[in-house]
Protein backbone atom coordinates (compact mmCIF):
# COMPACT_ATOMS: atom_id res chain seq x y z
CA UNK A 1 0.00 0.00 0.00
CA UNK A 2 3.07 2.03 0.40
CA UNK A 3 1.97 3.05 4.14
CA UNK A 4 4.84 3.90 6.22
CA UNK A 5 4.30 3.58 9.95
CA UNK A 6 6.69 4.61 12.95
CA UNK A 7 5.84 3.18 16.18
CA UNK A 8 3.34 0.56 14.41
CA UNK A 9 3.83 -2.70 11.79
CA UNK A 10 0.37 -1.80 10.67
CA UNK A 11 -0.06 1.82 9.59
CA UNK A 12 -3.45 2.92 8.82
CA UNK A 13 -2.69 5.90 6.12
CA UNK A 14 0.05 7.19 3.88
CA UNK A 15 2.28 8.17 7.47
CA UNK A 16 0.58 6.61 10.63
CA UNK A 17 2.98 7.69 13.63
CA UNK A 18 2.41 6.39 17.38
CA UNK A 19 3.76 6.25 20.82
CA UNK A 20 2.49 7.00 24.28
CA UNK A 21 1.25 10.30 24.92
CA UNK A 22 3.78 12.92 26.61
CA UNK A 23 3.32 15.60 29.46
CA UNK A 24 5.95 17.47 27.92
CA UNK A 25 4.35 18.33 24.51
CA UNK A 26 7.24 20.27 22.89
CA UNK A 27 10.32 18.42 24.00
CA UNK A 28 8.63 14.71 22.98
CA UNK A 29 6.36 15.56 20.45
CA UNK A 30 5.14 13.07 17.94
CA UNK A 31 6.28 15.13 15.05
CA UNK A 32 8.98 17.87 15.29
CA UNK A 33 9.43 20.30 12.78
CA UNK A 34 12.34 22.31 13.78
CA UNK A 35 14.50 24.97 11.73
CA UNK A 36 17.98 24.96 11.22
CA UNK A 37 17.87 28.82 10.93
CA UNK A 38 15.77 31.60 11.66
CA UNK A 39 14.19 35.04 10.03
CA UNK A 40 13.36 37.60 11.94
CA UNK A 41 9.68 38.90 11.80
CA UNK A 42 8.96 36.72 9.13
CA UNK A 43 10.28 33.32 9.79
CA UNK A 44 7.51 30.57 9.60
CA UNK A 45 7.66 26.67 9.98
CA UNK A 46 4.85 25.70 8.40
CA UNK A 47 2.33 22.78 7.50
CA UNK A 48 0.25 23.02 4.50
CA UNK A 49 -2.78 21.36 3.55
CA UNK A 50 -3.67 21.34 0.45
CA UNK A 51 -7.39 21.63 -0.94
CA UNK A 52 -6.18 21.71 -5.07
CA UNK A 53 -3.51 19.99 -7.13
CA UNK A 54 -2.49 23.01 -7.86
CA UNK A 55 -0.41 25.21 -5.80
CA UNK A 56 -1.40 27.79 -3.57
CA UNK A 57 -5.27 26.16 -2.49
CA UNK A 58 -5.66 25.39 0.85
CA UNK A 59 -4.66 26.36 4.31
CA UNK A 60 -1.23 27.09 6.36
CA UNK A 61 -0.47 26.49 10.17
CA UNK A 62 2.44 27.97 10.85
CA UNK A 63 4.48 28.98 13.62
CA UNK A 64 5.87 32.01 13.46
CA UNK A 65 8.83 33.87 14.69
CA UNK A 66 7.16 37.05 15.42
CA UNK A 67 9.98 39.43 16.84
CA UNK A 68 13.90 38.28 17.75
CA UNK A 69 13.57 36.16 20.68
CA UNK A 70 12.07 33.80 19.25
CA UNK A 71 8.39 34.49 21.04
CA UNK A 72 5.86 32.76 18.58
CA UNK A 73 2.66 32.95 17.42
CA UNK A 74 0.72 30.55 15.77
CA UNK A 75 -0.87 31.90 12.68
CA UNK A 76 -3.83 29.80 10.47
CA UNK A 77 -4.10 31.32 6.92
CA UNK A 78 -6.48 30.53 4.17
CA UNK A 79 -4.48 30.16 0.21
CA UNK A 80 -7.17 30.98 -2.45
CA UNK A 81 -4.99 30.88 -5.60
CA UNK A 82 -2.65 33.33 -3.08
CA UNK A 83 0.75 32.37 -1.87
CA UNK A 84 0.53 35.20 0.79
CA UNK A 85 -3.12 34.26 1.91
CA UNK A 86 -5.01 35.64 4.53
CA UNK A 87 -5.05 35.49 8.14
CA UNK A 88 -8.11 33.89 9.65
CA UNK A 89 -6.97 33.19 12.97
CA UNK A 90 -3.33 34.14 15.09
CA UNK A 91 -2.57 33.04 18.82
CA UNK A 92 0.08 35.25 20.07
CA UNK A 93 3.01 33.88 22.82
CA UNK A 94 0.73 35.34 25.50
CA UNK A 95 -2.57 33.29 24.36
CA UNK A 96 -4.02 36.41 22.91
CA UNK A 97 -6.23 35.08 19.80
CA UNK A 98 -6.95 37.13 17.24
CA UNK A 99 -9.50 36.41 14.09
CA UNK A 100 -8.86 38.73 11.36
CA UNK A 101 -6.18 40.28 12.85
CA UNK A 102 -2.18 39.12 14.08
CA UNK A 103 -1.76 41.59 16.53
CA UNK A 104 -4.80 40.51 18.98
CA UNK A 105 -5.18 43.32 21.95
CA UNK A 106 -7.20 41.13 24.60
CA UNK A 107 -8.22 37.75 24.83
CA UNK A 108 -10.24 37.83 21.77
CA UNK A 109 -9.92 40.16 19.09
CA UNK A 110 -12.05 40.26 16.09
CA UNK A 111 -10.93 42.42 13.35
CA UNK A 112 -12.66 43.41 10.31
CA UNK A 113 -13.12 46.30 7.40
CA UNK A 114 -15.83 47.37 6.07
CA UNK A 115 -17.67 50.70 4.83
CA UNK A 116 -20.48 51.35 7.80
CA UNK A 117 -21.54 48.71 9.69
CA UNK A 118 -19.48 45.07 10.20
CA UNK A 119 -20.43 42.45 11.98
CA UNK A 120 -17.49 41.40 13.62
CA UNK A 121 -19.41 38.69 15.84
CA UNK A 122 -22.41 36.91 15.61
CA UNK A 123 -24.16 34.62 18.12
CA UNK A 124 -26.88 31.80 16.79
CA UNK A 125 -29.11 29.65 18.67
CA UNK A 126 -30.60 27.53 15.44
CA UNK A 127 -33.60 26.35 17.83
CA UNK A 128 -35.29 29.24 16.13
CA UNK A 129 -38.52 29.49 18.39
CA UNK A 130 -40.68 32.00 20.10
CA UNK A 131 -38.26 32.09 24.24
CA UNK A 132 -35.30 30.69 23.17
CA UNK A 133 -32.33 33.04 23.21
CA UNK A 134 -28.66 33.62 22.77
CA UNK A 135 -26.18 35.87 24.88
CA UNK A 136 -22.70 36.17 26.50
CA UNK A 137 -22.53 35.67 30.15
CA UNK A 138 -19.92 37.25 33.21
CA UNK A 139 -18.65 35.34 35.24
CA UNK A 140 -15.64 35.24 37.76
CA UNK A 141 -14.88 31.86 37.12
CA UNK A 142 -13.64 30.25 34.19
CA UNK A 143 -16.65 27.78 33.67
CA UNK A 144 -20.98 28.18 33.86
CA UNK A 145 -21.29 27.93 36.92
CA UNK A 146 -21.68 31.42 39.39
CA UNK A 147 -22.69 33.79 35.91
CA UNK A 148 -24.34 36.71 37.48
CA UNK A 149 -24.50 38.61 34.49
CA UNK A 150 -25.55 38.54 30.69
CA UNK A 151 -26.49 40.10 27.64
CA UNK A 152 -29.43 37.81 25.54
CA UNK A 153 -31.17 38.34 22.42
CA UNK A 154 -34.40 36.14 22.92
CA UNK A 155 -36.53 35.46 20.14
CA UNK A 156 -40.12 36.97 20.97
CA UNK A 157 -41.99 36.44 17.14
CA UNK A 158 -41.79 35.24 13.64
CA UNK A 159 -38.91 36.26 11.51
CA UNK A 160 -35.96 36.36 13.78
CA UNK A 161 -37.77 38.98 15.66
CA UNK A 162 -37.51 39.75 19.32
CA UNK A 163 -35.79 41.53 22.57
CA UNK A 164 -32.24 42.41 23.70
CA UNK A 165 -32.18 41.96 27.65
CA UNK A 166 -29.34 43.05 30.16
CA UNK A 167 -29.46 40.69 33.25
CA UNK A 168 -27.99 40.01 36.94
CA UNK A 169 -28.67 38.33 39.48
CA UNK A 170 -27.92 38.82 43.21
CA UNK A 171 -28.16 34.90 44.33
CA UNK A 172 -25.29 34.01 46.19
CA UNK A 173 -24.98 30.68 45.44
CA UNK A 174 -23.67 29.10 42.04
CA UNK A 175 -27.23 29.85 40.25
CA UNK A 176 -26.59 31.49 37.04
CA UNK A 177 -28.34 33.95 35.39
CA UNK A 178 -31.63 33.20 33.09
CA UNK A 179 -33.55 35.58 30.80
CA UNK A 180 -35.97 36.13 34.19
CA UNK A 181 -33.32 38.08 35.99
CA UNK A 182 -33.33 40.73 32.97
CA UNK A 183 -32.58 43.86 34.40
CA UNK A 184 -33.16 46.28 30.37
CA UNK A 185 -35.07 45.25 27.75
CA UNK A 186 -35.25 46.88 24.21
CA UNK A 187 -38.32 44.97 22.31
CA UNK A 188 -38.65 44.51 18.20
CA UNK A 189 -40.46 48.22 18.33
CA UNK A 190 -37.61 49.83 20.23
CA UNK A 191 -39.40 50.15 23.38
CA UNK A 192 -37.02 49.71 26.65
CA UNK A 193 -38.44 48.45 29.97
CA UNK A 194 -36.78 48.80 33.31
CA UNK A 195 -37.79 46.27 35.76
CA UNK A 196 -40.43 44.94 32.94
CA UNK A 197 -39.75 42.75 30.05
CA UNK A 198 -42.51 43.63 28.20
CA UNK A 199 -42.49 47.79 27.89
CA UNK A 200 -45.76 49.04 26.38
CA UNK A 201 -44.27 52.66 25.35
CA UNK A 202 -40.81 54.17 24.14
CA UNK A 203 -40.13 53.97 28.10
CA UNK A 204 -41.92 51.64 30.87
CA UNK A 205 -40.35 51.39 34.22
CA UNK A 206 -41.75 49.33 36.94
CA UNK A 207 -40.30 50.58 39.55
CA UNK A 208 -39.01 54.03 41.41
CA UNK A 209 -37.39 56.76 39.18
CA UNK A 210 -34.81 59.05 40.69
CA UNK A 211 -32.98 62.22 38.87
CA UNK A 212 -30.04 63.53 40.02
CA UNK A 213 -27.78 66.02 39.14
CA UNK A 214 -24.03 65.72 40.41
CA UNK A 215 -22.50 68.04 38.52
CA UNK A 216 -24.14 71.08 39.62
CA UNK A 217 -22.58 74.11 39.83
CA UNK A 218 -25.18 76.27 42.68
CA UNK A 219 -27.39 74.69 45.75
CA UNK A 220 -30.22 76.40 43.36
CA UNK A 221 -30.21 73.43 40.80
CA UNK A 222 -31.51 70.08 41.31
CA UNK A 223 -32.84 67.35 39.18
CA UNK A 224 -34.68 67.73 36.25
CA UNK A 225 -37.07 66.66 33.42
CA UNK A 226 -38.54 68.31 30.15
CA UNK A 227 -41.74 67.41 28.42
CA UNK A 228 -41.27 68.72 24.82
CA UNK A 229 -43.28 68.01 21.37
CA UNK A 230 -40.27 68.48 19.20
CA UNK A 231 -37.86 70.27 18.07
CA UNK A 232 -39.64 72.30 16.53
CA UNK A 233 -41.73 73.42 19.12
CA UNK A 234 -40.06 76.50 20.89
CA UNK A 235 -42.06 75.71 24.39
CA UNK A 236 -40.53 73.49 26.93
CA UNK A 237 -42.17 72.45 30.20
CA UNK A 238 -40.26 71.56 32.94
CA UNK A 239 -40.28 70.05 36.49
CA UNK A 240 -37.74 70.36 38.40
CA UNK A 241 -35.81 70.44 42.20
CA UNK A 242 -34.57 73.80 42.56
CA UNK A 243 -33.11 74.86 45.79
CA UNK A 244 -35.41 72.23 47.26
CA UNK A 245 -38.20 73.39 45.65
CA UNK A 246 -40.43 71.54 43.61
CA UNK A 247 -41.22 73.48 40.54
CA UNK A 248 -43.27 72.59 37.27
CA UNK A 249 -43.15 75.99 34.69
CA UNK A 250 -43.03 76.84 30.91
CA UNK A 251 -39.82 78.50 28.76
CA UNK A 252 -40.97 79.91 25.92
CA UNK A 253 -37.87 79.48 24.02
CA UNK A 254 -36.24 76.11 22.14
CA UNK A 255 -32.97 76.06 23.94
CA UNK A 256 -33.36 78.47 27.46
Amino acid sequence: SGNVGIGTTSPAGKLDVRKAQSSTPFTSPFLKLFPTSTTNETGHTSITLGTSPVDNYGVSLSGWRFGTNGNPKFRIKMHAGVADGIDALSIDHTGNVGIGTTAPGARLTVSGSATGLYTNLLLSNTNDTDGDATGIGFSMLDNMTYVKGGIFYERTDTGGRGSIHIATTNTTDSTSVGLSDARLTVDKDGNVGIGTTDPTATLTVNGEIEILKDDYVSTSEGGHLTLRSGSAYSYRYNIDNNADVFRFFRQDDATG
